[in-house]
């Protein structure tokens, strides 16, 4: 981040010199770069309240287990994971998958099938709108792939290649989200952690037992 602001107060500095625009840019880029800092510093004391608290005893020990256990779905990050628990709060509240799905408001449901009747699915929006922002950011990253080419789920990225491709941006979302939900249902209910498999294998092992495992 220096390094940024360093180029920023090099860029005004240098267009002062060669006259492009008033000194006042540079005292502009320079409150802009403390505006930044600022926010950056209240965001860093915020995370370390934060993990502070999730090492403390006034946090209970199935909090810390669950907040791990959607920490264990590729693409969801430990603050992402304790923002929809925090959201959650007790799995048992949420009998189906469906009702965890109506609560984040991405309800009606897209059919996971990817076979869409309809181009214009769209969401209830009702529920927390916290952790439907935080499920949206989740649904990005999951089918983006990493610096190395390798996908951050591959379960999900492969879904969208195969049965959203040609879709709208939004229903394709809506339908990723719909998705990790229900993983992050099954982990919660299961209190076991994700596992990746082959959809078929999934399908199979539902059909077997008549339970909700992550794919």
């Amino acid at each position: 981040m220096k390094k940024i602001y360093k180029k920023l107060i090099d860029a005004a500095e240098e267009a002062i010199y060669i006259g492009l625009k008033s000194p006042s840019l540079f005292v502009k880029i320079m409150n802009t770069i403390s505006v930044i800092e600022t926010l950056e510093n209240q965001l860093n004391n915020l995370l370390n309240e934060i993990h502070s608290l999730m090492k403390s005893n006034r946090i209970s020990e199935q909090f810390k287990k669950n907040v791990q256990l959607i920490y264990s779905i590729p693409g969801i990050g430990e603050l992402t994971a304790i923002t929809i628990m925090s959201e959650i709060g007790n799995i048992k509240g949420f009998v189906k998958a469906k009702h965890l799905v109506a609560y984040f408001g991405i309800d009606p449901s897209v059919n996971q099938s990817g076979k869409f009747n309809s181009n214009k699915n769209t969401m209830s929006k009702r529920g927390t709108r916290i952790g439907r922002r935080a499920l949206y950011a989740v649904a990005l990253a999951s089918i983006r792939t990493s610096r190395s080419g390798e996908p951050i789920n591959k379960v999900l990225l492969t879904y969208y290649k195969e049965n959203l491709n040609g879709k709208s941006k939004k229903v394709a979302l809506v339908a990723i989200m719909h998705k990790l939900v229900n993983y992050i249902f099954s982990v919660l209910r299961n209190q076991k952690e994700y596992e990746i498999r082959d959809p078929k294998i999934h399908i199979k092992m539902y059909l077997n037992n008549g339970s909700t495992t992550a794919a």
